[in-house]
């Protein structure tokens, strides 16, 4: 019973998390690669996330490394629900052939659910690379992630 009870609890306050802004949430992104991803907010409408990826072009099977510093605006401004946000970062991509470093640009928009502690991002994150394999990719992708605070 108490097991039940000290669900219950943390249920609740997870709930009550979830319809205030956040400031560090962890997921899954899809789009160029399969991905996991960070975001946490440095003030109110800066933000920072981190992305580490898989990545496999036919033979070539890498690994790759993003930061990008993004700038919220809300969109309505209830509880920062949904917001849009441009930026820009830096890619490292290295694998079994090469390395490659890229230039990113962002922009996307994000949803946070009321009452669930999750937040979904549709983006772009266009990335001009140079090195071994110089080359654009336009890179759009979805992202899911729990909000932990």
């Amino acid at each position: 019973m108490k097991k039940y009870i000290v669900l219950t609890f943390f249920l609740c306050c997870s709930f009550l998390l979830s319809a205030q802004y956040y400031d560090t949430s962890i997921g899954l992104r899809a789009g160029t690669g399969f991905n996991a991803s960070g975001k946490m907010f440095l003030s109110e409408l800066t933000a920072v996330e981190g992305i580490v990826g898989l990545y496999s072009f036919g033979k070539f099977n890498a690994i790759g490394l993003t930061a990008l510093y993004q700038i919220h605006n809300p969109i309505n401004n209830r509880d920062h629900q949904l917001s849009w946000y441009y930026g820009g970062g830096g890619t490292v991509i290295t694998g079994n052939q090469a390395t490659a470093i890229g230039i990113n640009g962002n922009i996307g928009i994000e949803y946070v659910f009321q009452d669930l502690p999750i937040n979904f991002s549709i983006d772009a994150i266009p990335t001009f690379f140079f090195g071994n394999d110089n080359g654009f990719d336009p890179s759009f992708s979805a992202a899911i992630r729990y909000i932990l605070q």
